[in-house]
């Protein structure tokens, strides 16, 4: 520097040092050194990028009021417009600095709003507001400005194939969380009276209301695609990042349409355009706040009969646990993970993934136990892995998943040897290949235990399945493929076992193999049409049987009622394997089920058991409480008549006497 004569090139060089003290991590010397080009050069662009530059040096408050007040008195230049979203980009630099989050966000924010011609710009303000949200688990605003980045940038940026693909990520679990937030309100809202109902949608009619008209005094339009704003809406079908997301499934299946009336037409005979052929901001802006809906419109979205809350209900259950894998898989959000879990086993006492959620909870807590146990302690006792375990144990104990906590060296599997697994599995599809099926299967028995949790579970329990298929053994293959599509949903063997499953269950009716069909033997069959005339019920004491306990909701907490027979079972049944489920048989009454035992003969030493230390589980009014056995497919009827005391009368007359 000293040697230089020229003022322009001596400006550069100081401009040059002060990017290699930024680069050094010496923010204070590079500041020191942007301040000298921002004062004295000549030359305006290298002026103008000194001052933007000194945004990504400031270190702390002490210095950045002055580097503040040089970009806000900038914005004001006219000189400056057309680089005002290099500008509120510098701001919000700055504003994360002095820890001003909120002042920081409406500064990137405004960044992209006014960026017109310089993607590189737009698209680092987005970066910037996706990496915020996504560091606070706000992933619903992550999801929008991820993908606004991803659209812009050029596959060429080096973090494109990254960006896009926690894009695409985010896209999934976003769909699945707007279907709890969709279902969860429409559900609470079908509870209300008409009085508390009508209240709340007329807020959030004039919620939007008062929306539409700040709108339409800052002249806030449609955006153009790729700059969504970040959502503060709460109403589901109003909220931009819902919207966002719709508008690109959209895109998927229509492909880029202009904002017009009857889109899908490829004849447009009827339209309302301006006679000039340009848009009208003024019907933009009253077309947008017509649109709000009325309260009757508002009301037809909520659910009215049974069978359309089932249907919400059903796809609230599959979006808990789908969101539940999604936080766990793809982003290591445990706490995210546990309460997306924890929400559906407590909601869906008999839900399909009960036991899945179990395991997955189970491995959470476990995980936090041992790895994370310095910064992990709860005083409930049911945030442990010890509870789930003992859940799993006593209601699941002849499962997949006990068999997993059984085995001792559980706790190391995730760090399973890749290639001796290898290995071990070339040599297990050997034997299937060679048609040594029983010393496949017995091996595979220990096998898939020990390499569950590594990176080839899915693999050796899906070659399990393979042999179990080659034995002819349809129930257990079944099964196999229903621990593996709901434990690896998303690899290829969960892929292919989905796939089966949907075969099997279309092509094999009458095995029902999603559902609790049986195949009935042909003299049940004849006892079943002889029977008709004197009621539901057939005695088929050969067939599979049950062990039900009727709670009536307003008398006893079925929960508790499955933990004492479970410790009963635990003491007196601990060899016969059973499970217990709970369910609701209708408004007024649960039922605690029992299974299951081969055949009445296994059932009835059961209940002579229960009667006879009725006096053990009296704490929880079992003398009250109505208990019986039931065969597999008599519980079906029982479920269709709902009709308890009916039924109670035939057992004790085939069954007791």
């Amino acid at each position: 520097m000293p040697l230089v004569k020229k003022k322009w090139e001596k400006q550069r060089l100081y401009f040059l040092t002060a990017q290699l003290y930024a680069k050094a991590g010496k923010s204070n010397e590079a500041l020191k050194y942007y301040q000298i080009v921002a004062k004295k050069s000549n030359n305006y662009d290298l002026a103008f990028s000194a001052k933007i530059a000194q945004a990504s040096a400031v270190e702390g408050r002490a210095n950045s009021l002055s580097v503040k007040q040089s970009l806000l008195k900038m914005l004001k230049d006219d000189k400056n417009l057309e680089y005002q979203d290099q500008i509120y980009y510098a701001l919000g630099n700055v504003s994360f600095v002095e820890r001003d989050y909120e002042e920081g966000l409406d500064y990137y924010q405004k960044s992209t709003e006014v960026s017109v011609n310089n993607p590189k710009q737009k698209s680092k303000a987005f970066l910037k507001l996706g990496d915020y949200y996504f560091a606070e688990k706000n992933y619903e605003d992550a999801q929008a400005n991820y993908d606004s980045a991803s659209f812009i940038l050029p596959e060429t940026h080096p973090d494109f194939t990254k960006i896009k693909k926690l894009s695409q990520d985010l896209n999934e679990l976003v769909l699945e969380l707007n279907v709890v937030n969709l279902n969860d309100s429409l559900l609470t809202l079908a509870e209300l009276d008409d009085s508390e109902l009508n209240r709340r949608l007329k807020n959030v009619i004039r919620e939007l209301e008062k929306e539409a008209e700040e709108k339409a005094n800052k002249a806030v339009y449609a955006p153009v695609k790729g700059t969504a704003p970040v959502s503060k809406g709460s109403w589901y079908f109003y909220n931009e990042s819902s919207k966002t997301f719709g508008a690109q499934q959209f895109d998927k299946t229509w492909g880029p349409r202009v904002l017009e009336d009857n889109w899908r037409r490829s004849n447009k005979t009827v339209s309302f355009t301006s006679t000039t052929g340009e848009a009208d901001e003024t019907t933009v802006a009253v077309a947008s706040k017509d649109a709000i809906p009325s309260l009757s419109d508002l009301k037809k979205s909520i659910p009215k009969d049974d069978a359309t809350k089932t249907k919400l209900n059903g796809e609230l259950m599959e979006a808990l646990y789908n969101s539940g894998i999604l936080y766990k898989e793809k982003f290591k959000d445990y706490d995210n993970s546990i309460e997306a879990f924890e929400n559906l086993v407590a909601r869906y006492d008999t839900s399909k993934y009960k036991l899945i959620a179990y395991y997955q909870l189970y491995r959470m807590y476990l995980q936090k136990e041992t790895r994370d146990k310095t910064d992990f302690f709860s005083f409930d006792s049911k945030s442990s892995s010890f509870y789930y375990k003992d859940l799993i144990l006593y209601e699941y104990p002849n499962s997949e998943f006990a068999a997993l906590i059984k085995n001792p060296a559980f706790a190391s599997n995730e760090n399973i040897d890749v290639k001796a697994s290898e290995k071990r599995y070339n040599e297990l599809f050997a034997l299937l290949k060679d048609n040594y099926l029983d010393s496949a299967l017995a091996q595979l028995e220990t096998e898939v235990p020990k390499q569950i949790n590594g990176e080839l579970g899915p693999q050796f329990l899906f070659l399990k399945g393979q042999v179990l298929a080659e034995q002819r053994d349809l129930a257990e293959y079944i099964s196999t493929l229903k621990l593996i599509k709901s434990q690896f949903p998303k690899t290829e063997q969960g892929l292919e076992a989905t796939r089966i499953l949907a075969f099997l269950d279309k092509n094999a009716p009458s095995s029902g193999v999603g559902s609790e069909k049986t195949n009935t033997k042909p003299a049940v069959k004849e006892n079943k049409q002889i029977a008709e005339e004197d009621g539901p019920y057939v005695l088929s004491t050969d067939e599979e049987h049950y062990y039900i306990i009727i709670c009536p909701i307003k008398d006893v907490e079925a929960n508790k009622v499955k933990i004492e027979y479970s410790n009963f079972n635990g003491k007196y049944f601990s060899s016969k394997g059973l499970s217990i489920n709970g369910t609701y048989l209708d408004n007024q009454n649960q039922l605690v089920l029992i299974k299951k035992f081969a055949s009445a003969e296994e059932m009835l030493p059961y209940n002579a058991a229960i009667v006879k230390n009725i006096d053990e589980l009296e704490k929880t009014k079992y003398k009250k409480l109505k208990h019986f056995g039931i065969s597999r497919s008599n519980f079906v009827q029982l479920f269709k008549t709902k009709k308890v005391d009916e039924y109670v009368s035939f057992f004790k007359e085939n069954y007791l006497n």
